[in-house]
């Protein structure tokens, strides 16, 4: 799998959101989806089936699953193939 390091600019897409469209491609056409859009279809240039992005891929809003989930991403990030 593919890790997304990156700046959070705002309003970024939601756990929720991502799973109302069920596929990345299928997001509106904004600035900040395009981000997300963009690194996915780079994780697929580089032959990766699986891209995670911590702004879209926690659900944050479960207090046990946010905490849960930032006292694991040290090791999502080092267990990641690449990290873009």
């Amino acid at each position: 799998y593919v890790m997304f390091s990156h700046i959070w600019q705002g309003n970024e897409l939601s756990f929720q959101d991502v799973n109302v469209v069920k596929l990345v491609w299928d997001l509106p056409k904004t600035l900040l989806n395009e981000k997300l859009h963009d690194f996915c279809e780079e994780t697929c240039r580089l032959g990766y089936k699986w891209a995670w992005s911590d702004t879209c891929c926690i659900d944050k809003a479960t207090s046990s699953i946010l905490n849960q989930s930032l006292t694991s991403m040290y090791k999502w990030y080092a267990g990641s193939a690449v990290t873009l």
